[in-house]
């Protein structure tokens, strides 16, 4: 259950399914799933109650992307580019029909009714690693149901190769990438405990380039 907060009435509302990939330890993905509590509980505090509350929700790196073979060998894209799995599934809706009755508002009771899309921007500390968005800004469309991924380039591929890059930049836990709603205005988040609750789309888990474009 959501806390609730009396101040903020938030237009977006946010489910995140945290995902365990096979090859991942328990206490390792026990571990993600606590910081991400953590986050969250921060997270909707500062959106119920601070007059500047944040636009974005930061995502953790799941896992060491230079080591495991799901991580590197399977997203290594070339010598430069690589597809970092975020290791989360999210849902975004707008909130349409909320109770102006109502004296405190949590994720649970804000009555969210349509689904709609959002982005994923590199945070501003990027800047400090030799890591640069690939395509700038993730679209992700309101029916995508699957991982979130971010492909990223290595611009200082002259001196350092791609994996010494990652171990050394993007260790896990690490945050490079966040969330924000269509409006940049600040959403509440919502872990959920099973995929389903994220709903069934056409779209599904179909990925970059899956709409034709």
């Amino acid at each position: 259950m959501s806390e609730n907060y009396t101040i903020r009435k938030p237009k977006y509302t946010m489910d995140m399914f945290i995902m365990k990939h096979p090859e991942q330890s328990t206490e390792k993905y026990e571990e993600i799933v606590k910081m991400y509590k953590e986050k969250v509980h921060e997270h909707n505090k500062k959106v119920g109650e601070s007059k500047y509350p944040d636009s974005g929700f930061d995502l953790f790196a799941p896992y060491d992307y230079s080591e495991h073979a799901f991580g590197y060998t399977d997203n290594r894209i070339s010598s430069i580019t690589f597809r970092a799995p975020l290791g989360v599934k999210c849902a975004m809706v707008m909130v349409t029909d909320m109770d102006t009755d109502m004296d405190s508002y949590s994720a649970d009771n804000l009555a969210p009714t349509v689904p709609v899309g959002y982005y994923l921007y590199p945070r501003s500390s990027i800047v400090k690693t030799p890591f640069r968005m690939a395509n700038s800004v993730g679209i992700i469309d309101a029916g995508y149901r699957g991982e979130l991924m971010a492909v990223i380039d290595n611009i200082d591929s002259a001196n350092n190769d791609l994996k010494t890059c990652l171990e050394r930049y993007a260790p896990p836990m690490s945050r490079m990438f966040q969330i924000c709603s269509p409006s940049l205005e600040p959403f509440m988040v919502r872990i959920v405990e099973r995929e389903d609750e994220l709903g069934i789309t056409e779209r599904g888990c179909g990925g970059f380039g899956s709409t034709g474009v």
